[in-house]
């Protein structure tokens, strides 16, 4: 059984709610209100060897899990496929002002992802945002240490249920999508492969310990974090996002190579990298901020030419074991 959960549902995949003060629908991206307690300091907890897959263990079912952080409790929700162990371990962030329950409405990435085996793990970022460097809200202004918040959430929930050590990763819409950079960037020992949706880099650097498969997606008409950068607010460019993937993990050439094409939306790539690692990039031309073919994406800046949620998982099947440990 999963270990460390403030309240286990016992109803199945619908489970018990976070409090209100967490899971508020729709919450003005400025607030400024936190609902948790800071964590100023590096987030840690103890880690414990996964066990081999000893039964029975949750299957099919949704937690309410607490890491106690040194200065306060992080929360998180945890679904899990009714596949057994090992199984493959994917974070997924929200964006700035959102929450779990948002970036499942907005993602299915739940549902779709428990479908393929993996176990899903949403966590809430403090007052809402994450530290991904520049960006966004009052983590990064604290300076907070979401990698090692992430890097916790991993070593719980693999000390409480079979999880495949070499299959964790991590995505995130637009500053969730900040920080799933920044993870494959800081914490490539832990995380096999990363994908963005919608957001850069906030980071100056990326010096990944071993080669990081990497899917970026982004809208052409994004206003938010606009396509060729944000120079004001320190947010780097698609390209730059690119051309630092390709540097840390050693690629020949640049994302040429196509995978997909339908109405607007284009995705290219490069395997020719070291360690078996991937570069990829989907460019939707008729989407703003919005995470492609997600059930909200429509309308004016909406767009259903790409399924992002689709691409992110293939993307992820694609590398089932890390790239080379080796450093470039």
């Amino acid at each position: 059984m999963f270990l460390g959960v403030v309240a286990a549902c016992a109803g199945g995949a619908t489970g018990r709610r976070l409090p209100a003060v967490v899971a508020a629908p729709n919450p003005a991206p400025m607030a400024t209100t936190p609902v948790v307690a800071p964590v100023a300091s590096a987030v840690v907890a103890p880690v414990v060897p996964a066990p081999k897959c000893p039964g029975p263990e949750s299957s099919g079912e949704r937690h309410v899990a607490e890491l106690q952080a040194p200065d306060g409790p992080r929360r998180y929700l945890v679904d899990f496929p009714s596949a057994p162990g090992p199984r493959p371990l994917l974070l997924a962030f929200h964006g700035w002002g959102g929450s779990p329950a948002q970036i499942e409405a907005t993602t299915r990435v739940v549902e779709r992802g428990t479908a393929r085996g993996y176990v899903v793990v949403r966590p809430l970022g403090y007052n809402r945002s994450w530290n991904a460097g520049t960006c966004c809200g009052l983590a990064s202004e604290l300076h907070l240490d979401d990698v090692a918040f992430a890097r916790a959430i991993v070593a719980q929930v693999a000390g409480g249920a079979c999880i495949d050590r070499d299959r964790v990763y991590a995505t995130g819409f637009s500053n969730g999508g900040f920080l799933a950079h920044r993870l494959g960037c800081e914490a490539a020992d832990e995380f096999a492969a990363v994908a963005s949706v919608s957001g850069t880099f906030g980071v100056a650097t990326c010096k990944p310990s071993r080669p990081v498969p990497a899917l970026h997606i982004h809208g052409a008409l994004d206003g938010i974090v606009p396509y060729g950068g944000h120079e004001e607010k320190h947010w780097s460019s698609v390209a730059t996002v690119i051309d630092r993937w390709l540097a840390a993990d050693g690629c020949k050439g640049a994302v040429s190579d196509e995978l997909f094409s339908a109405g607007k939306a284009r995705c290219v790539h490069n395997t020719a990298c070291a360690g078996g690692a991937e570069v990829a990039l989907c460019r939707d031309g008729g989407a703003a901020h919005t995470w492609p073919g997600g059930p909200k994406s429509t309308g004016w800046g909406g767009s259903q030419d790409l399924d992002a949620t689709k691409t992110m998982l293939d993307f992820f099947d694609r590398h089932p074991a890390k790239a080379s440990e080796q450093s470039l």
